[in-house]
């Protein structure tokens, strides 16, 4: 029996040998993923991308000729293009430019799992009719540096006094020098609602709202072991939302707890 092809082929271009070396051990962990070439230069990548015609391509930035961000300009929009740098000053430029995700030398295999998944939820929406509009990730600077984070995989985000607490799905929370204002100024204001003074919830994110003793509730999130408590006001402002847009049918939101 003839084995399924992969959902994606790619090709890796860097003038690094051993770059493009470990990012192949790297996605040989997911087989969603058929790497089918390497180059060293962008004209070796244009031959590759003439004869192979791949879906996604990893591209370097600092390469001989011409750089990493005028090939991805002039390559094809429905391309995949993830920018693999050791530098992030060119972050902002590159999603300008259209690259799907950017990541930094050296590369975990942590964080391209991250590409990886964003790339299946992608595959999923176009298999469903639907297309996926992928948001540029968000700039922060936190105590350990910038980080670039998709909005996606944010839960939810709290205000401690000049700061932000950004919550992600995955566990990890950050601490960011930023007032609540500023993220509802920046965030889609249709996924990011603020509840309260001191807190925006990520709502495509919710998978389940408890109600509780008194007039709280607790938000469970999709594929998380995260749990946020809610009070009263905020409880009540949630559940009329989730009634008006009709997302979630109100006797999936949880059973009622003790009155």
């Amino acid at each position: 029996m003839k084995r399924p092809s992969p959902g994606l082929r790619a090709i890796l271009v860097d003038d690094e040998v051993a770059a493009n070396r470990w990012l192949a051990e790297l996605l040989a962990a997911h087989p969603a993923v058929e790497l089918v070439g390497m180059a060293a230069t962008t004209a070796e990548a244009e031959r590759l991308l003439e004869r192979l015609r791949p879906d996604l391509m990893f591209l370097d930035i600092e390469m001989p000729g011409r750089s990493g961000l005028e090939f991805l300009a002039a390559a094809n929009p429905q391309l995949r293009v993830v920018l693999v740098t050791a530098h992030d000053q060119h972050a902002l430029q590159a999603y300008e430019l259209g690259a799907f995700d950017y990541l930094l030398k050296p590369v975990s295999s942590e964080r391209l799992a991250r590409t990886m998944n964003r790339l299946k939820a992608e595959s999923k929406a176009s298999a469903g009719s639907s297309l996926l509009v992928e948001t540029p990730p968000l700039v922060i600077d936190t105590a350990s540096g910038t980080l670039l984070l998709p909005p996606q995989e944010i839960a939810w985000i709290e205000a401690q006094e000049n700061y932000s607490i950004v919550q992600c799905v995955a566990a990890p929370r950050h601490l960011v020098r930023r007032a609540l204002v500023e993220w509802t100024e920046e965030l889609d204001p249709e996924r990011f609602v603020r509840l309260s003074r001191s807190l925006i919830v990520n709502v495509p994110q919710i998978h389940r709202l408890q109600r509780m003793a008194g007039e709280g509730a607790r938000i469970q999130f999709v594929n998380s072991t995260l749990e946020l408590l809610l009070g009263r006001t905020a409880n009540r402002r949630l559940r009329q939302l989730l009634q008006q847009t009709q997302s979630v049918p109100v006797d999936d939101y949880g059973p009622p707890g003790r009155e």
